[in-house]
Order: structure tokens, then sequence, then C-alpha cells
């Protein structure tokens, strides 16, 4: 992405016809739209004394809020995977465990409402990749193929072309690229055939003691964030570098390849949290991502959320997850002002091709540990 404008076409492609499926699957339940990236900062309450934090506040944003037919307040949860997301699969299994769920209990009662379930909406990523040996054909739509002398080959017979390569004998069959159109219909015709596959939606229900656990895990990994800020000591977890594919973008800064003083591949921002604003009453915030990101490596959050450190450029998984939940907010909004399901979508894909502004301006507060 460059300055805000998507930069791989394909991406966008994947990107529109996801929403696409999503729109033709959902467009029609019986949801009342409450609001659309709800903002919260809620207390953290210490789970044995109820006393509320003095050194941070728990911050973040709720996907969606709505009302069923039944007129119970759900909290919508968007995820996105390259996973089997069928429900019964592991992926749903794990999902049960997700930390985030509890603290979007606590941020929307601190909105005022009293959420009865949370609804993960699930979308699975097509598995496509744009092609580079599409054959190129004439205008009697027949392949082409050549010699070794870049002369094109007929048949034995000398009646017809020939549309197959011989790499024994020299012939070579002549492809390029793929459009983005022709991206699109692959994309397309996949999603149509199964959108079961794609579109998943569960509701979690938290038992009032999962919800005392999950406070606890929140209260320890905030006093264990305290504690390395106080120590100045944030250990490497060797097992969390490399991920999704990829490895850790601070991978080469730990092992001295890098500098995160490199303007050429990392930024720094003043607010950590660039998605929200500072926090109401002076405290600095904690989200799900930030705690998320300290159980998985505290090195890496002290780079991220201490410093302030990110990539020149985002990773493909997380630019075409931003991307689907632009798309995704693009299309909630519209749903919730009553729009149709054309002008949802025709809302969703301005949104990804212009998302909103980050917050980078609001500075990280300090406190007296």
């Amino acid at each position: 992405r460059l300055d805000g404008v998507v930069s791989d076409p394909f991406e966008l492609v994947r990107a529109e016809e996801m929403l696409r499926g999503y729109s033709a699957r959902w467009f029609d339940e019986k949801l009342t739209v409450l609001a659309v990236e709800a903002e919260f900062d809620a207390d953290i309450l210490n789970p044995e004394t109820g006393a509320a934090s003095r050194t941070y506040r728990l911050g973040g944003k709720i996907d969606v809020l709505v009302k069923d037919a039944a007129e119970r307040v759900l909290i919508v949860e968007h995820k996105t995977s390259s996973e089997d997301v069928s429900m019964g699969s592991f992926y749903w299994k794990r999902l049960r465990l997700n930390a985030q769920l509890p603290t979007y209990l606590v941020g929307a009662r601190a909105l005022g409402h009293d959420p009865q379930e949370i609804l993960f909406d699930v979308l699975g990523k097509p598995g496509q990749r744009p092609s580079s040996t599409v054959p190129v054909r004439d205008e009697f739509d027949m392949k082409i193929v050549f010699d070794a002398k870049g002369e094109r080959v007929k048949v034995a017979n000398g009646k017809k072309w020939r549309e197959t390569g011989d790499t024994a004998a020299g012939y070579v069959l002549q492809v390029r690229d793929e459009t983005p159109d022709e991206y699109r219909a692959r994309v397309q015709e996949t999603i149509c055939k199964d959108p079961d596959k794609f579109f998943v939606r569960g509701t979690v229900v938290r038992l009032e003691s999962e919800e005392r656990e999950a406070a606890f895990d929140v209260w320890m990994t905030v006093a264990n964030i305290r504690e390395s800020k106080r120590l100045n000591r944030h250990p490497r977890n060797v097992d969390s570098c490399f991920k999704y594919g990829a490895p850790c973008p601070m991978f080469e800064v730990c092992t001295g390849e890098a500098s995160i003083d490199d303007p050429t591949r990392y930024r720094r921002v003043a607010n950590p949290h660039e998605e929200l604003a500072a926090s109401k009453v002076g405290l600095p915030l904690v989200t799900n991502s930030e705690m998320g990101t300290y159980r998985s490596c505290a090195r890496l959050h002290h780079y991220r959320y201490e410093l302030g450190v990110r990539t020149v450029e985002d990773g493909e998984a997380q630019r075409f997850g931003s991307l689907i939940h632009y798309g995704l907010q693009g299309w909630w909004e519209g749903k919730r002002d009553g729009l149709a399901e054309g002008d949802c979508l025709g809302r969703a894909f301005d949104m990804m091709r212009e998302p909103p502004q980050r917050n980078a301006t609001a500075a990280r507060s300090q406190v007296t540990l």
C-alpha cells in the first residue's frame, strides 16, 4: 500500500470478490446494526479485588454491534483465514479460546450495551494466486508454440498449428501473465462453487467462569508488560520468529543484520495504537493486539508498542487482512445507513481503495510505575 492506495491490483480483486460473495451470502440476514467500529476505553479490573488498574486502560474497537430478530445484542467479530473454516473444524475449536472475546464483552458494556453472544463472522480466503503461465493464443484462439529458432510450429502432418510444448524437441508453449480480470473470473468461480466453504458464522456463549479466567489472563499479561518495562528487559521468543509463512518483521533486527533506525525498512509512530484515539483519562491503552504480541514475544512487543517501530511496508497477510477489514467496515456502514446491497458493496469497494487515515499523532502517555 502506497499513500493509502492499493498497489497490487490482484490483492484488490481477490478482496472485492470475497466481499461480493460475502454480501450475497449475508445481506438478507435480519440483523439491525447498532454500531460499526465502536471504539471503547474501559477499566482493567483486578479479578480478585475488583480494583481498577492505575497503570493501563483497556482499549479497542468492536467490529460491529447488532441486534437480532429476538432483540438480543450480539458482538460481531470478523475473522479471515486461509485455514479450513468449516463449522466443526479445528479453527472453530480454537476460536472458543480466543483471548479477545472477554475484552470485547467488557468494551461493549462500557459502551452501554449488554451483549448476549459473540457472533464470529469468518471469511475463508480463496487459495488461487495470479498465474504467470497463461497460454498465448492467436486470433483463432489457438495456443502458440515456437521452436528453438523462434518460429511457430505445426503438427507432424503440417495441417494445423501445434498447441503443446515439447522440451526434448525444443518446442516452447508461449505464455503470459494473467490479467486482473482473468484472475477475478477464477476467484469468482471458486467462491460460487461452494460459498459455504468461504462464509461461515457461528455464535460463542461465554460462561461466567470463562470470563473470570480470561480476566486473570488480561490482568497477568498487563502486569507482565508493566514489569518488562520497569526492568527494561524484553526476552525474545525464538518459537515466534516464523509465522504465517514468513519471518517476523523484526527478525533481522534481532539477529543483528538490520537496524530499527534504517528508514528504508522501518518507520516510527507516536501512537502505538494507530486505529485508536488517546485514552480519555490519560492512562496508556492496552489492546487485544498488544497483549497478543506480548504473549507471542516480549521483544517484538517492545519494538512495536514501546518504541513505536513499524515496517515501512506491511507484510502480505497484514496487508490483505486490512483490505478485508476496511471493506467489511464500509459494507456494514452501508447496512447501518439503510443502503441497498449494491450501494453497500460500492461503499465497501471505495473504502478498500481509499482507507481512512490512521490516528498516528496521539502519543502514548507515560506513567510512573
